[in-house]
């Protein structure tokens, strides 16, 4: 059993490859249906993996069409960014500033 491709490996591909891996996936998608069907095959959840890494490839392929992504873009995105610490407050910040209202002095 292959392990399943990841978004990843996917986008790493050209796109005449993954147009070319995409046809081949589906083409053993459609070997396992008829198999399950007939009950020669019992191994449905291989079925459901290869139904999700056609879904993968296919997401991937429309992004690809619609915009090109370059390798140096999939390597930044794969960086996992640090976690920011929250900013604290100085003291000046905490001093909560009071609203000094005017008060009308009433004439008699």
């Amino acid at each position: 059993m292959k392990h399943k491709t990841s978004v990843i490996e996917i986008r790493r591909m050209t796109l005449p490859e993954l147009r070319k891996d995409l046809q081949l996936k589906r083409a053993e998608l459609a070997k396992m249906r008829l198999g399950l069907a007939m009950q020669s095959e019992k191994n449905s959840g291989l079925y459901r993996a290869h139904k999700r890494d056609i879904a993968r490839m296919a997401m991937v392929l429309k992004e690809m069409e619609k915009k090109p992504v370059t390798v140096a873009k999939v390597e930044e995105d794969q960086k996992i960014p640090a976690k920011k610490s929250p900013k604290k407050a100085s003291q000046s910040e905490k001093k909560s500033v009071k609203s000094t209202g005017s008060k009308k002095k009433k004439s008699s």
